[in-house]
């Protein structure tokens, strides 16, 4: 689903694609230890995760009781977390609902207003509610953003891309047809 709400943003914002690939062109070989360095392509990963749905909601326990809401939620309740719905907030992010890598980064950094404001693969600490796979999804994002964009260009024919959220994770209603042309094809 978040290779998919990748690919869906890239062919919709072709200046966030070539400001990606500029930083992939001035990185030329890419390591694990440089992957950390492009800012842009880790905003771009980043803003996929927030805005693409891919869970409706968590659900856990409560360990101890507490207040949320001006409600108080007993220990062992059980309480759940609309991830994605959490993602487009007006009150943490600014225009929620448009893909925007920039808010992501410098300044703004709005993803960090609080600790739960992204979670886009559960909160908490790992050995808590998070996705162990993780850390494992955000490289694969990374590697298929930086590879499809170094080797290949792209264009989505006319197809129903609205999502259809009865699916778990939630697909596009008229799946995803990409033409992929390598890039030396063009040359």
């Amino acid at each position: 689903a978040l290779l998919a709400g990748g690919v869906l943003q890239r062919a919709a914002h072709p200046h966030v694609r070539a400001a990606v690939e500029a930083e992939i062109a001035a990185r030329g070989d890419i390591s694990l230890a440089s992957l950390g360095a492009m800012e842009m392509t880790n905003a771009v990963v980043r803003e996929v995760k927030r805005i693409t749905p891919v869970l409706p909601l968590l659900f856990a326990r409560a360990r101890k009781t507490f207040a949320w809401g001006g409600h108080r939620v007993p220990e062992g309740y059980q309480v759940s977390l609309a991830l994605h719905a959490s993602h487009v907030l007006d009150s943490v992010y600014r225009d929620p609902r448009r893909f925007d890598p920039a808010r992501m980064l410098g300044d703004r950094c709005e993803h960090m207003r609080h600790a739960p404001a992204f979670c886009p693969q559960g909160p908490g600490p790992m050995p808590g509610h998070r996705c162990a796979g993780e850390r494992y999804a955000t490289l694969i994002m990374q590697l298929f953003l930086i590879h499809t964009l170094r080797a290949h260009t792209f264009m989505l024919p006319q197809q129903d891309l609205a999502y259809d959220l009865s699916c778990i994770p939630p697909v596009p209603k008229g799946g995803l047809t990409a033409q992929l042309v390598p890039k030396m094809a063009i040359a």
